[in-house]
């Protein structure tokens, strides 16, 4: 068979998905710092549960994307 493994494949989605929430998040706190000229431990902890569903989320969707066949990928079902 040719082409990249399951396991690779799932990693670069994942790896690729928490790359971008890191940016964001620290994107955001960076905004909400400069907005408010405070931080709290709200934000930390909002932060933090969001970051922890998107790694999560990243895990559950690659492993569901990479289940399929590359066929049943292109079918569109009635």
């Amino acid at each position: 068979m040719f082409g990249v493994g399951v396991m690779p494949v799932r990693l670069t989605l994942s790896f690729e998905l928490l790359v971008l929430n890191v940016a964001c998040v620290l994107f955001g706190l960076a905004v909400i710092y400069v907005v408010t000229e405070a931080v709290s431990p709200a934000m930390g902890i909002a932060a933090a549960s969001y970051f922890a569903g998107s790694v999560i989320a990243a895990i559950v969707g690659s492993a569901v994307v990479t289940k399929a066949g590359p066929l049943e990928l292109l079918q569109v079902k009635e």
